[in-house]
C-alpha cells in the first residue's frame, strides 16, 4: 500500500470514529434527560402526595386557593405554607 492509501484509510477512521462518538453522546443525552423527567414526575408525586395525606396541609391550600393572604394564617401555618411551595419551586427547578 501506497502513503496516500493509508492516509485515506486513517482519515476515514477518524470521521468514523466522530460519527460514532456523536451518536453515542446524543443516546446518552437522551437517557439523562429522561432520567431526568421521572425524578422531576417522582418528587412532584410525594410532594402531591404529602399534602393529599396531611389534613392541615390540605386545609391550609384550599385557604390559599380560597384567596387568602399570608397575613391570614398564624406563623406556624405560614411557615408550613412557605417551605411547602419552596420544595415544589425547588423540585421544578430541573425542568
Amino acid at each position: 500500500m501506497n502513503r496516500n492509501t493509508i492516509e485515506l484509510i486513517g482519515f476515514v477512521s477518524v470521521i468514523a470514529s466522530l460519527i460514532f462518538v456523536g451518536m453515542e453522546i446524543r443516546q446518552n443525552t437522551t437517557a439523562v434527560r429522561g432520567a431526568t423527567n421521572q425524578a422531576i414526575s417522582d418528587q412532584a408525586t410525594e410532594l402531591y402526595l404529602a399534602m393529599a395525606t396531611n389534613r392541615n396541609l390540605a386545609s391550609l391550600t384550599v385557604k390559599l386557593y380560597d384567596g387568602a393572604f399570608r397575613k391570614d394564617f398564624d406563623p406556624i401555618d405560614d411557615m408550613q405554607l412557605f417551605l411547602t411551595v419552596m420544595t415544589g419551586l425547588r423540585r421544578v427547578e430541573n425542568i
